[in-house]
């Protein structure tokens, strides 16, 4: 995935935030393309959602006294990424073959989706 100034919502630290873990879902993909991969894979897995959980509580400061309509989806999108990313650790952890590819898929859509359309909506909270 390629950063690109479609992506930048012109708030310098959430900004960065996104860029940071379009970083680190660009190293899981380079991670992903060796065979050997798996013994690391639970570990990025990991920093990703670690990183993606402080990034959202750092959108969540703004969004919680924000009367804009759909905080409540917004917010929830962040409790259903978490989800998704314990489901895949698990995958990774249990050998699973098609994990790769769909975590691959499953984080370009999630992420270009976040950006570009929830978090601009709701971009006046940030």
């Amino acid at each position: 995935m390629k950063w690109n100034q479609a992506f930048e919502l012109n708030r310098p630290e959430i900004d960065r935030q996104h860029k940071t873990m379009v970083n680190l879902v660009n190293s899981l993909e380079t991670t992903l393309r060796f065979s050997d991969a798996r013994p690391i894979m639970g570990e990025l897995l990991e920093t990703l959602l670690q990183y993606a959980e402080e990034h959202f509580q750092y959108e969540e400061k703004g969004l919680v006294n924000c009367r804009i309509q759909g905080v409540q989806d917004h917010l929830a999108e962040h409790r259903r990424f978490g989800s998704q990313m314990q489901a895949f650790i698990h995958r990774f952890e249990d050998d699973d073959p098609q994990a790769g590819v769909e975590l691959r898929r499953f984080l370009d859509h999630w992420l270009r989706h976040h950006i570009l359309d929830s978090d601009r909506k709701h971009i006046q909270a940030f």
